[in-house]
């Protein structure tokens, strides 16, 4: 270990030297700070999100971030094209340098380190993984976890929706979203097509996609940082969304949104102080939202970040909530009232909680590690250490838990695990 710092150091240091001989700065931090911390918790993204909107320029009234989301659409169709008209194996031969090059890609790198998954989907049809890597690429596997192959990489998919559903004449779609901008596609991701129905999605960001029992599907987006969060829901698959409500925040810290798919019904919740949040609740069956409770003695603080898992059991709809201080709590009268479940032993990334719809008592959180719950949240245990993964990769989950999902398998499907 003494090596590699003695070997670590002097590359910092002749970098720190480049870069300052040379003038090349960071943007400043316009929040009164005098720094801007590259290695800041990645549980805290709205400065982030800021710092990076100062590194890219463009003209006024120019989006830099849709002028990137059309370059790579067109880059795909042309590229499509050229495998098209060449006949080529998209997943062996790439045409290059405007067809005038043809090559054959084979994978090069380390085949025992862990890749960083941002979300996935599940066809329990064909037992078949769709999967989004943290680089932006499209995957298909299996359980076995033999046969992955990239399905796209011309287009880089942002934000966690992934999701698998079926037309009415059973043919399978993809929903995921690029630079946050909602897509389908009906090929197996080969291919992709915009939904539309979004207001100034020029420079937006996505938020909590959930999908109901009957495919409605619902997320929260905004057209830029500054700009009021939207509540959108689309009833044909993804091919077109209607906006359901404005809400008076645009900071993402301060709302988050669950459904229970016992009933399909979507529930918000908006803090509007440190200690108090309304509470929404959109129907599917008349499709409609309304307040259903005003000020829920519940918050998430000044440093905390929204979150609400509902579950509904037995007829029971519970609502979970952690505040900043990672206390949780549990509701069983829609948000009138709280009950103290216990202190999480760390900080939750964006991953936030997860509840088993089937079995509440059954919790997942992750940052780092996970960490998980077998008495309904009051105690906690460590699942595993992220270094143990090395000597049991089949059993051991691996750093930097991104994303909690569950999937309904065949009855064929779980004797063979």
């Amino acid at each position: 270990m003494k090596k590699l710092f003695l070997l670590v150091l002097p590359i910092f240091a002749l970098l720190y030297y480049i870069l300052s001989e040379n003038k090349v700065y960071y943007p400043s931090p316009d929040n009164g700070e005098t720094e801007v911390k590259l290695d800041a918790e990645e549980g805290d993204k709205t400065k982030k999100l800021k710092w990076f909107a100062l590194l890219h320029q463009a003209a006024p009234g120019v989006s830099w971030r849709e002028m990137e989301q059309n370059n790579a659409i067109e880059n795909q169709n042309i590229i499509n094209s050229i495998r098209k008209n060449a006949s080529s194996n998209r997943n062996d031969d790439e045409m290059v340098a405007g067809g005038n090059i043809l090559g054959s890609w084979y994978e090069r790198g380390s085949s025992n380190q862990s890749g960083n998954v941002i979300s996935s989907a599940y066809d329990k049809k064909t037992d078949e993984i769709f999967m989004l890597s943290g680089g932006g690429s499209l995957f298909k596997g299996n359980r076995s976890g033999l046969g992955w192959e990239v399905i796209n990489h011309d287009l880089r998919f942002s934000s966690n929706l992934m999701e698998c559903v079926f037309m009415p004449d059973g043919k399978r779609r993809l929903l995921a979203s690029v630079n946050h901008r909602p897509y389908y596609s009906d090929d197996d991701g080969v291919n992709w097509s915009e939904s539309t129905g979004i207001i100034g999605i020029g420079d937006g960001y996505l938020y909590h996609p959930k999908i109901s029992s009957g495919r409605q599907l619902f997320f929260l987006q905004k057209s830029s940082y500054w700009a009021p969060i939207h509540l959108y829901s689309s009833v044909d698959l993804g091919e077109s969304y209607q906006k359901i409500i404005n809400f008076n925040t645009h900071d993402d810290r301060n709302i988050a949104m669950d459904i229970d798919k016992a009933n399909d019904d979507i529930y918000v919740i908006s803090q509007k102080a440190g200690n108090q949040s309304d509470i929404y609740k959109f129907k599917a069956s008349d499709n409609s939202l309304s307040l259903l409770t005003p000020d829920s003695p519940i918050g998430f603080g000044e440093d905390g970040s929204a979150n609400l898992n509902v579950v509904n059991k037995n007829g029971i709809v519970s609502f979970y909530v952690y505040d900043g201080q990672q206390k949780l709590h549990v509701s069983e009268d829609l948000g009138v009232t709280w009950t103290y479940l216990s202190t999480l032993p760390t900080r939750p990334w964006s991953v936030s909680l997860f509840v088993s719809p089937s079995n509440p008592k059954h919790m997942i959180y992750g940052e780092v590690d996970a960490y998980r719950s077998r008495d309904g949240g009051k105690t906690w245990l460590k699942i595993n250490a992220w270094h143990e993964y090395y000597n049991n990769v089949n059993s051991k989950l691996h750093a930097d838990i991104m994303a909690l999902k569950n999937f309904l398998m065949k009855m064929a499907a779980l004797l063979s695990l």
